[in-house]
């Protein structure tokens, strides 16, 4: 782990099983403040510690005919009071760079979304639009879940690095998303909305940056 000048480390913060190290000054120090003032009984783990994910693991990997075989290292996943962080997110949170640290509030943000998905909606509502149906053209995931969530990691990737999220490769990712096999190919047939959804919020972004608002 990167040694970090004494006084860029807040204090060492415990929530489950593991203590963090955060910057002072970053943005995800505040948004783990701002987190537990929210919601107060929040957990944050690595998700390979929980035996029903690495379960469902193998379940996706049999339903998607082994196309998503990175639920758990690439993959964070949310339900009432507890974030279950990616493989490659929760070594990111004890890698200790500024870098490191971003890309992981990036994916929180997002995962906020759902936090509060779950207190408007409902664990059974949200359950019932996550599963039904498992895979392939999946309205209730893909336009009342995922689509507010990868608007706010759209938000968030403009405003770490606007350069990259401008750029074709990130578009690419972003509608991929919904119509590749990460989600079960949850909008397949629908990829010029899910495009349209991209480009409006990035316009408006834009528009809201040269304007300085």
């Amino acid at each position: 782990m990167t040694t970090l000048p004494p006084d860029q480390i807040l204090f060492k913060f415990r929530r489950g099983p593991e203590v963090f190290t955060l910057y002072t000054d970053s943005k995800l120090h505040r948004l783990f403040r701002d987190l537990y003032t929210e919601f107060p009984n929040l957990r944050i783990r690595a998700k390979a510690d929980c035996w029903w994910h690495r379960m469902a693991h193998y379940i996706i990997v049999a339903l998607t005919l082994g196309q998503n075989k990175l639920y758990l290292e690439n993959m964070t996943t949310t339900r009432p009071d507890n974030i279950a962080l990616s493989g490659k997110h929760w070594k990111r949170l004890h890698g200790g760079s500024r870098e490191d640290h971003d890309r992981v509030w990036e994916t929180i943000m997002h995962e906020r979304r759902h936090l509060r998905d779950f207190q408007e909606l409902g664990s059974c509502i949200m359950v019932l639009l996550w599963l039904i149906p498992p895979i392939f053209v999946c309205w209730g995931r893909a336009a009342v879940i995922e689509k507010p969530g990868y608007l706010v990691s759209l938000q968030c990737k403009f405003e770490n690095n606007r350069a990259w999220a401008e750029g074709p490769e990130y578009r690419e990712w972003w509608i991929n998303c919904f119509t590749g096999p990460a989600y079960g190919w949850m909008y397949t047939p629908f990829r010029k909305s899910v495009a349209s959804w991209f480009d409006a919020e990035l316009l408006r972004l834009q528009q809201e940056a040269a304007s300085g608002s």
